[in-house]
């Protein structure tokens, strides 16, 4: 009433509004008009003339009854305007947040932001608002918990809301945190959810409202939740489940809940959630598709520069065929010249052989080169022509004690001591034994000439020769004690002409490397333990075959004796 008497001064009723009103002479806004009518409604004073113009004239009783009627019907309709001014400040304000959160999302193309955003329009003041919520997405035949917003217990959820409210954490705050990189959700509801896996055909209140596209309350122990933690989470706690979902493509589900505040959760609210959960499945699967395209972006980008490299070595394979058919060409045309040549020198160093001085070294010199060229021509004519293996079983421990056998007397000038390391049982391969026998007189050559380079002051000449058997290969390895093979080495020693000697050709370990290969192994130059160089060769086993050649040897042999 207060209210009243102070606008009728204003306008100098004197008390009496409506007669103010009734006069066409009077200065009121609509404003200060509006405000005289509500107080009018509660005017004890207009009350009572009305109560005494009851019961007089008919004439006045129709006027106060009328009276009465206007008013109470512009009561009513100043309450319906309230309530529309009500209905559309929150009107006003979902579509403000949702203008926010759809901001927020759609400068996202992350996929961990964009789920941190939603969940903060779900959860923050000054959005929904929201204790607590979750997130499961789509992952095959599942439901994968995949990040909550909140606390798993009450008192720790209490402090939070506390901390935000006391900061002013409210939406916009906290989205600047997530582009920041800044924002990091509980790691205790997290780590519990990380491992919710909920099939998506369970029957579960959480898997039927994916089903069903269409948001669902959750009522106290209405039904297990499909997963014990979150039976233990919601036990007695009612929540709200929403669907995220566009077109043909589930997404995922929201779950969330009041468990701080335990305010009810009211169906306005639960259409807000579905309006921003749509919007979320949309950013989501944008950022699915974006994901992808990024990742076949690198995966083209990639196949482009192998398609490129490949084209390079295609050219550079192309050049060295041909450069390996000169090669090969030139070894053929200069080896016949060559081994004339070697002939006729020997010849004539059998002629002058009791002659001493110049002729005699000079001839020697001839030889010794022109054996060098020939092997080199071998070497050559041996790496380039397609090799044909005559298969057998071999024992590895065999190959290495012959190939010995023909080295032994330049071992011995040299002082190499040999250690053989051989496994007791037979390392049996199936191999060519003339090839198999030539990998090994290779190495047994540069091991040699490796450690007569050394000299001396490296201490005692050793060789040690090792074969065991493994799981499915056969080893033998050769190490020696001579200057070594940088680490940095290690696989160009194997390319053809690349070599450490002065007088090398660079072709023996290429070759050795072919001859493996074909077997179906591998060599590898391995960690020496003595300090030099230590080759290691695998050999695939093939027990079943050995066995079947041994059958057929044995065949072979029963038929010639008549068996």
């Amino acid at each position: 009433m207060a209210q009243a008497e102070h606008v009728c001064q204003v306008v100098g009723t004197g008390g009496q509004c409506w007669l103010r009103q009734a006069d066409p002479d009077a200065q009121v806004t609509p404003e200060i008009a509006w405000i005289l009518f509500r107080e009018c409604f509660s005017c004890e004073t207009l009350q009572n003339y009305v109560t005494r113009a009851d019961g007089r004239r008919t004439a006045d009783r129709i006027v106060g009854r009328a009276l009465a009627a206007m008013l109470d019907q512009l009561r009513s309709y100043d309450i319906r305007l309230r309530n529309t001014g009500d209905s559309l400040r929150r009107r006003v304000a979902e579509l403000t947040l949702l203008n926010q959160v759809s901001d927020s999302l759609s400068r996202s193309t992350d996929l961990k932001k964009t789920l941190q955003l939603f969940l903060i329009g779900v959860t923050a003041g000054g959005a929904i608002g929201l204790n607590r919520a979750l997130l499961f997405l789509v992952d095959g035949d599942d439901l994968r918990g995949e990040m909550g917003l909140g606390h798993l217990s009450a008192d720790e959820g209490r402090r939070t809301w506390l901390q935000m409210a006391e900061s002013g954490a409210e939406l916009q705050t906290l989205t600047e945190q997530v582009f920041a990189g800044i924002f990091e959700p509980d790691a205790q509801l997290n780590g519990k959810l990380s491992n919710v896996r909920i099939p998506r055909r369970s029957g579960s209140p959480i898997s039927t409202v994916l089903h069903d596209r269409e948001a669902h309350r959750i009522e106290p122990n209405q039904a297990p939740m499909g997963h014990p933690f979150l039976d233990e989470l919601y036990e007695g706690m009612p929540a709200v489940a929403v669907p995220l979902y566009l077109e043909q493509e589930d997404v995922g589900v929201l779950v969330a809940d009041n468990f701080v505040t335990g305010l009810p959760i009211l169906q306005d609210t639960i259409t807000l959630l579905q309006t921003m959960a749509n919007q979320a499945a949309a950013e989501i699967v944008s950022n699915r598709l974006h994901r992808d395209l990024e990742r076949q972006l690198q995966e083209t980008e990639h196949l482009y520069e192998l398609l490129r490299e490949n084209q390079n070595y295609l050219m550079q394979h192309d050049r060295l065929v041909d450069m390996g058919k000169l090669a090969t060409t030139v070894a053929h045309e200069i080896k016949t010249p060559l081994v004339a040549i070697g002939g006729f020198a020997r010849r004539a160093q059998k002629a002058v052989a009791r002659l001493d001085g110049a002729p005699r070294r000079e001839l020697e010199v001839i030889i010794r080169e022109v054996n060098r060229l020939e092997r080199i021509t071998s070497q050559i004519l041996d790496y380039s022509k397609e090799i044909k293996l005559n298969l057998e079983p071999v024992d590895l421990r065999e190959t290495l004690d012959e190939a010995l056998e023909m080295v032994e007397a330049r071992m011995a000038q040299q002082n190499i001591e040999i250690v053989r390391r051989y496994d007791e049982r037979p390392c049996e391969v199936l191999a060519d034994t003339r090839r198999m026998k030539q990998v090994v007189l290779n190495l047994l050559d540069n091991a040699i000439e490796a450690m007569s380079a050394a000299g001396e002051e490296r201490g005692r000449r050793r060789l040690v020769l090792t074969t065991r058997q493994g799981v499915s290969s056969a080893v033998m390895e050769l190490e020696d004690t001579g200057p070594g093979i940088p680490k940095d080495l290690f696989e160009q020693v194997f390319t053809p002409f690349f070599t450490t000697k002065v007088a090398g050709s660079g072709l023996g370990l290429p070759v050795t490397r072919r001859i493996v290969t074909d077997h179906g192994g591998k060599i590898t130059l391995a960690e020496p333990d003595m300090g030099g160089t230590r080759f290691r060769i695998e050999l695939p086993h093939r027990p079943h075959a050995v066995e079947t050649a041994e059958e057929e040897r044995r065949d072979v042999a029963d038929s010639h004796s008549g068996r």
